[in-house]
């Protein structure tokens, strides 16, 4: 886990509460939408779990249960999932998602990290149904909300 000043214990137990909490909760999301046959699923989070680095660094390794439960539903859902999170402050569409136990990577799973400071403002998603990849974007940035 990410170090911090006075980083407890207690701090890193609640962070593994709440991953797994989260990892019923992603479940759970995707058996709905294979039971209502929903076209896509959208999952948002704030946290950027490192994608790109492997299983066992130590950045990404708080996010594993999470990614790894991803992995297995987006492929067995093998309908479009969009992911959009913030925090590395880089706006980002890509496809990042690689099945570990296959190396194959997951097209069916768009990434959108939304900018930050100093690129500070907002993106429009456009969905268009039964489209091969329904989402599209378009980023805005608004200067004046530059925090740093």
């Amino acid at each position: 886990m990410k170090q911090f000043p006075g980083r407890t214990v207690r701090d890193d137990e609640a962070s593994k509460r709440r991953t797994e909490a989260a990892t019923v909760w992603l479940r759970e999301t995707f058996i709905e939408a294979s039971t209502s046959n929903a076209a896509a699923v959208v999952i948002s989070f704030h946290a950027s779990p490192d994608f790109d680095a492997s299983s066992d660094h130590p950045d990404r390794q708080p996010f594993e249960p999470l990614l790894s439960a991803l992995e297995e539903e987006a492929e067995r859902f093998a309908r479009p999932v969009l992911i959009a999170h913030g925090d590395d402050h880089t706006y980002t569409v890509d496809h990042p998602l690689m099945r570990s136990s296959t190396q194959r990577r997951l097209e069916n799973v768009t990434r959108l990290e939304v900018p930050g400071s100093p690129q500070v403002g907002w993106v429009r998603v456009v969905v268009t149904p039964g489209a091969d990849n329904p989402f599209a974007f378009e980023p805005h940035v608004i200067p004046r909300w530059k925090f740093w």
